[in-house]
């Protein structure tokens, strides 16, 4: 009954303020979709028609092949393998986009077929190799236009928002971005929303996340209610996220950003709640006359835990990978560099955790070969002892491999 009440309280505000005149512009910076554009004039023509679904019907296909080596540890989270890490993968992944725009519709989908093989060298299943697929869809969705202004959707979708780059704390359906491999999807959740845009400068979101979809939530699910407000001004922008989860958890996440120059970009990201202490994400992004862009980010997680890596999950603790990080106190040095000699894009990223010393280097180069294929690797490096959160599953992987689009 009470989300009941809530969902018609959210209607009527949306309805209500779309009716209201706004100066006409198109959507801000921080509504984070496309939206489609008024609908012609109905036609009855069947040829018409048939032209109108053909210029609205949009496809892309991405074949990826990669293989990955990477070496387990045997640590206090796992001791002689017992996660059962796999040494060796080999991995096709074909990926569909499908999408349709038809006056106030908008319809889109993304399967996906994964085919992998593994093999494991460590811990009970040394020795070992398997083949697997999943056939699966990541995301999908349906959008309809109510007015120039309102949009109304459920789907499936990777959700992301904020300017961070090492995580996203003021995201409550998930704070994992995943910037450190771009060539891995992040899983969909299921969402029904209404975005209302009344102007160039600002819009407002009602999300409600209602079904973990793709994602493997260790800790389980539950269901999550959220406002998004958000505004662009002049070199500025600020977004604040209120949010209700069924466990009675009140959370507030927001985000700002601001140009100081043309080669200093400031920023900010954070979230509190009534049930834990408050977690902030502060940066700065400064691009050199030659190319390159330099990136400073400091990251302070409240609710972190400081004990020792084992006590820090059940039974000692509530802990979770759901939370990405799990420290207090971290630190991102990135070096990023676009279009080398127009074919090489580089990423170098070191992440250390101030509170046990321990750290992870990340390396992602892609070349283009041409305007259809690229190759790509991404290399990670963890170090610090088996009792320390980078050093505890991994001690180096190594993700190479090819693209070709369709």
């Amino acid at each position: 009954m009470r989300f009941t009440r809530l969902l018609w309280i959210v209607v009527s505000f949306f309805v209500l303020s779309a009716s209201l005149k706004v100066p006409d512009g198109s959507a801000d910076a921080g509504a984070e979709e496309n939206t489609a554009k008024p609908a012609p004039p109905f036609q009855t023509d069947e040829s018409a028609l048939l032209k109108e679904l053909r210029e609205g019907f949009d496809w892309r296909l991405r074949v990826l092949g990669f293989g990955i080596v990477q070496q387990p540890r045997n640590s206090d989270l796992n001791p002689d393998n017992v996660l059962q890490i796999n040494r060796y993968q080999a991995e096709l992944d074909i990926r569909p986009d499908l999408g349709l725009k038809f006056r106030k519709v908008e319809l889109s989908v993304k399967p996906r077929f994964d085919f992998d093989w593994k093999r494991w060298e460590d811990g009970v299943r040394s020795g070992e190799s398997d083949y697997d697929y999943d056939i699966y869809v990541n995301e999908w969705l349906a959008r309809y236009m109510l007015t120039e202004e309102l949009f109304a959707s459920y789907g499936r979708e990777n959700l992301q928002w904020g300017p961070s780059y090492l995580i996203s704390p003021s995201n409550p359906f998930n704070k994992d971005n995943g910037r450190n491999n771009p060539m891995i999807e992040v899983p969909g959740l299921d969402y029904a929303r209404m975005v209302w845009i009344p102007s160039p400068k600002f819009s407002a979101s009602f999300i409600a996340n209602t079904d973990q979809g793709q994602m493997d939530f260790l800790r389980g699910f539950e269901k999550t209610y959220a406002f998004k407000f958000d505004y662009t001004g002049h070199k500025k922008y600020f977004s604040v996220i209120p949010s209700y989860r069924e466990s009675d958890e009140f959370r507030i996440g927001f985000f700002g950003g601001w140009a100081a120059s043309d080669a200093l970009l400031l920023h900010i990201e954070g979230s509190a709640s009534d049930s834990e202490d408050g977690s902030v994400l502060v940066g700065g992004s400064y691009t050199l006359r030659l190319g390159p862009t330099l990136t400073l980010e400091y990251y302070y997680n409240g609710a972190g835990c400081t004990d020792s890596i084992r006590n820090c999950f059940p039974p000692f603790n509530d802990s979770s990978f759901d939370d990405v990080l799990i420290r207090k106190n971290y630190i991102l040095v990135q070096a990023f560099d676009t279009r080398i000699r127009n074919v090489f894009n580089v990423i170098l990223r070191w992440i250390g955790d101030l509170d046990d010393g321990s750290s992870r280097s990340v390396g992602i180069v892609e070349y283009e070969l041409n305007n259809h294929a690229k190759l790509f690797a991404v290399g990670d490096y963890f170090s610090g002892g088996p009792d320390t959160e980078f050093g505890s599953l991994l001690e180096y992987s190594l993700f190479v491999g090819a693209e070709y689009n369709f």
